[in-house]
């Protein structure tokens, strides 16, 4: 398939980073986000609903920060962070994923939680906070068993900044990486099994992809990479697998 998303996925680099999606999508990703982040903090903290209300995703750190009653680890467990049926179906109607499709062909989310029959889900991390995993490859999770999918198909994953700060916040990565076989082990973690890289960041050529809230990043599901956070906003981005037939790679 000639297609420069693919071949650069499947080529020497293994991402591409060429991709935005409009403001009009990333103000309604934005608010389909707040909806479910402040139906969860309200659930588990009805005492605290009025102050809930008015906070913002960019500024959850502060309200986890003034009540020790907000347990960041107890509260966000990724099941509570994977849109609703309606929601995913909203973001799979949106412009950008229209565009994308236009690009790649039909495509298929997957569900490795098995909740939904296609999972999109979001990530919030503190500045100050350890809210994010080591350098991986997504590919190390399904081989641990963490979902199931046909063997007719290929993963490639597309992240997206909702809410960062450029250069201070979001996606970090390790260019061409995907060509090679990283040495990891598993680990019991959260309650299953997670993969650990059994290499040091410093033998590694880590790049930050440097975006502003609407940048994509779309990448190989073998390319290492991982989140990092800093500056003064909790960073929020959205994610989701794509199944590719590997007809369409040919």
């Amino acid at each position: 398939m000639d297609n420069k998303i693919i071949n650069t996925l499947y080529g020497e680099k293994g991402f591409f980073d060429k991709f935005s999606i409009p403001n009009a999508d990333l103000e309604i990703i934005r608010k389909l986000i707040l909806s479910q982040f402040h139906s969860v903090l309200s659930n588990s903290h009805p005492d605290l609903v009025d102050e809930i209300k008015k906070t913002q995703l960019q500024d959850y750190h502060q309200l986890e920060a003034k009540y020790s009653s907000i347990k960041h680890g107890e509260l966000w467990p990724k099941v509570n962070r994977i849109f609703s049926h309606e929601s995913k179906e909203i973001f799979r109607n949106l412009d950008f994923f229209k565009n994308l499709e236009s690009q790649l062909g039909p495509i298929s989310i997957s569900n490795e939680e098995e909740i939904h029959d296609e999972e999109v889900y979001w990530r919030l991390a503190r500045p100050a906070g350890n809210d994010v995993g080591p350098l991986h490859a997504d590919r190390w999770f399904w081989d641990l068993g963490h979902g199931t999918m046909s063997k007719d198909f290929e993963r490639i994953k597309i992240w997206i900044a909702i809410f960062n700060e450029p250069g201070k916040s979001g996606l970090r990565y390790v260019p061409g990486s995907h060509l090679k076989d990283w040495p990891y082990t598993g680990q019991e973690r959260d309650g299953f099994v997670k993969p650990l890289i059994q290499v040091s960041d410093s033998e590694l050529e880590i790049k930050k992809f440097l975006s502003k809230p609407g940048d994509a990043f779309i990448f190989n599901d073998k390319l290492l990479h991982g989140g990092f956070t800093g500056g003064s906003q909790s960073r929020v981005s959205i994610e989701c697998t794509l199944m590719i037939p590997r007809t369409r790679l040919n």
